[in-house]
């Protein structure tokens, strides 16, 4: 299990704490952020870097830390595959494992002293989830995170940096086809979409899904990069080496 912890500007002092609690409890962890120097942030982009990170690994979890908290929750929500739940006291914070299967705890940072945190992160990730007449109810809600999740971050050029490593998790080890279409799932966009944002025909795109092309046209994915997640995505998405597909482009 790898623990994602991200915070706003509100929570900044808090993460830190807890980062030092997790390091000492010998829970692999992952700092997303904000750095110091970075001043105020918007909580929305640094809610999406957790759950990004969480959403497609059952056995990983995410904190987020804002003022409130409340922020914090209503962005990680947003995303399929994420159930965050605001913690105050140690029996929400068991309770949201138990019966709901929580894999993002959010703190707020002016409701909560710090001296108390450590305990709700350890109930948090050391609680399992009780499974049985809840199960039913959590699937309930991952069929409704079906009718859409956040694919509008995948086509905005400052989330670029954030969603890059996430999805080339989620892209590395499929078929180039199965990267395309994959791709276009992430993305939320049709294949006349996409196509027309790589500026190649449907056929084109078709064969790419088909995987029947031996390597992508030089323009596909240098603009698709331009778009989207960040060159490095789409060089594992043509599944040439990152010279061949940088010679390809000059």
């Amino acid at each position: 299990m790898i623990v994602y912890v991200a915070s706003d500007h509100n929570g900044t002092a808090c993460r830190n704490y807890i980062l030092k609690r997790l390091q000492e409890m010998k829970q692999p962890a992952f700092d997303m952020g904000p750095q110091e120097y970075d001043g105020k942030v918007d909580y929305p982009d640094y809610a999406a870097k957790v759950a990004l990170a969480v959403c497609g690994n059952t056995d990983d979890r995410g904190i987020l830390i804002c003022g409130t908290g409340t922020g914090m929750l209503i962005a990680a929500n947003r995303f399929k595959g994420v159930r965050a739940g605001l913690a105050t006291d140690r029996a929400t914070a068991e309770l949201m494992r138990q019966h709901n299967d929580c894999n993002v705890i959010v703190l707020g940072q002016w409701r909560t002293p710090m001296g108390e945190m450590d305990g709700l992160v350890r109930t948090f990730l050391e609680t399992p989830f009780e499974g049985g007449r809840h199960i039913p109810r959590v699937e309930k809600l991952e069929k409704w995170g079906e009718l859409g999740w956040a694919p509008i971050l995948l086509r905005t050029g400052h989330a670029r940096a954030t969603l890059e490593p996430v999805v080339k998790k989620q892209l590395q080890g499929l078929e180039r086809g199965a990267r395309v279409r994959e791709l276009r799932r992430l993305m939320g966009v049709s294949r006349s979409t996409l196509a027309a944002m790589a500026n190649i025909s449907l056929d084109v795109l078709y064969e790419l899904e088909e995987g029947e092309t031996k390597s992508p046209t030089p323009s596909v994915w240098p603009a698709l990069a331009n778009k989207a997640f960040g060159e490095s995505v789409f060089l594992l998405l043509a599944g040439v080496e990152r010279k061949v597909a940088m010679d390809s482009c000059t």
